[in-house]
């Protein structure tokens, strides 16, 4: 944190250091060390470090005040700059020291004090800097400590006083993308606690505001999706948590708990809404995402228990007479022996037999895939699309990289009325080999 806003803002350093050559005594190599130590031609932070030294071990007791404060200065931002705080800071106190009015140094120990979160002083010395020189850009130091302090607030769970800091830290700068990261992660969570949608909703706006201005921010889309699905939009959060993955994929783990924490939630909007089916696929993938997760079982375990407890409650159906099928028709009991059924038989029969298919055990891999593949065609041609979309959504997972599922999924998408997502898989299926486009979809 602290090199990223270090102000070198001396350039004067070599004049200043001309001054006094003349009282020097003689040193061959004085010369070199007033070009390290005031940056001239380049040099490593281990030179300027070396030539400010040996000025300083020279003739630091006959400068001027203020060049000797300059040229502490310069050393400790080389210091800084290795990661070396502690000479840094002794540095930064001694250039303090011999020119008490010196805003930069000031500004610069103000962050040192913010990278070791010492919060009260960092606030007072870049107070100080704007103070001694309110003409200097010393406000995004202080935007930066507003926004740190407000990450603590937020750590503590104390959220008013965490989005109170984060907007100090952008009203002198509008464009800190962290602070509004923070915002949105802030009202988020206040959600939690007061049940309020407006928050969800104000949060969902600070993430656009730094999607905007960092498109490749990770973190924003990420935390944009949590907030998507706790506002109960599930389409734009699962799309915020894929994309997410997508520029950081090393952060699997953290994916992989923010969908299962979303799946819980749409599938618990399943029940509530009467679709159990949609609520069971999403309990499952739950499981095969973190298999540990007992409450999900347990919530699985609840919904399949109450169906099963329907249907023997329910009077059993008349059974017609044993006859021989009629020519043209089949049953579903053979038409569940064989896989083949699953994609060649009428609409009931069909969704009938692959779902014996894909609950009998039997099939895993490439073969389940295409038994959810077909299952998700006839449920979409019969626009039962959340249940199509559920169905192809496992076909992919099985085979991530069959264009003709991701066509389906993206046919389902756009009869949803969800365009942007359905293109957007047209063009993927496309890129894995599948050529039929939108216009085949109705097909």
């Amino acid at each position: 944190m602290y090199c990223r806003r270090c102000a070198l803002g001396i350039a004067l350093v070599a004049a200043l250091l001309f001054v006094v050559v003349a009282t020097m005594p003689a040193r061959a190599d004085l010369n070199k060390d007033i070009d390290w130590c005031s940056g001239k031609n380049n040099p490593t932070q281990d030179q300027v470090i070396q030539g400010c030294s040996g000025i300083l071990n020279t003739v630091g007791n006959k400068m001027p005040a203020d060049v000797r404060a300059t040229t502490y200065f310069q050393r400790g931002l080389a210091y800084a700059r290795k990661y070396q705080w502690d000479s840094a800071l002794a540095d930064f106190n001694a250039a303090i020291r011999f020119q008490p009015n010196m805003a930069v140094a000031y500004y610069n120990r103000g962050l040192m004090y913010l990278s070791r979160s010492e919060l009260d002083l960092a606030f007072a010395d870049l107070e100080r800097a704007i103070k001694l020189d309110p003409k200097a850009n010393y406000q995004g130091g202080l935007a930066t400590a507003y926004y740190v302090r407000g990450d603590k607030y937020a750590a503590d769970k104390d959220y008013n006083r965490a989005i109170d800091d984060y907007n100090e830290a952008l009203k002198r700068d509008q464009n800190l993308v962290e602070a509004l990261i923070g915002l949105g992660v802030a009202y988020t969570k206040r959600s939690g606690i007061n049940f309020n949608s407006g928050d969800l909703d104000q949060a969902i706006g600070y993430f656009n505001r730094a999607i905007a201005i960092k498109p490749n921010e990770a973190d924003a889309f990420y935390n944009r999706g949590l907030a998507y699905t706790l506002n109960y939009d599930f389409d734009h959060g699962f799309a915020d948590l894929d994309h997410a993955l997508k520029l950081d994929p090393k952060n699997i783990a953290r994916y992989n708990y923010a969908v299962a924490r979303a799946l819980v939630l749409r599938a618990s909007w399943y029940v509530d809404n009467k679709k159990d089916d949609l609520a069971i696929a999403d309990l499952e993938r739950v499981i095969k995402l973190d298999p540990t997760d007992e409450d999900a079982r347990k919530r699985l375990v609840e919904i399949k228990s109450r169906l099963t407890n329907v249907a023997s409650a329910a009077p059993a159906p008349a059974v017609p007479p044993a006859s021989a099928p009629t020519a043209g028709t089949t049953t579903v009991a053979s038409a569940s022996q064989d896989f083949d059924g699953c994609a060649k038989e009428t609409k009931d029969i069909s969704i009938a037999a692959c779902t014996h298919a894909i609950e009998s055990g039997q099939y895993s891999g490439l073969q389940l895939a295409e038994a959810y593949f077909h299952r998700g065609m006839v449920r979409h041609l019969g626009t039962q699309y959340e249940l199509a979309v559920a169905d192809f959504n496992q076909a992919i997972r099985l085979n991530p990289r069959e264009g003709e599922y991701v066509w389906g999924l993206a046919c389902t998408e756009l009869a949803m009325g969800n365009k942007r997502r359905g293109e957007r898989d047209l063009a993927k299926a496309k890129e894995f080999g599948f050529s039929l486009d939108k216009a085949s979809c109705a097909q």
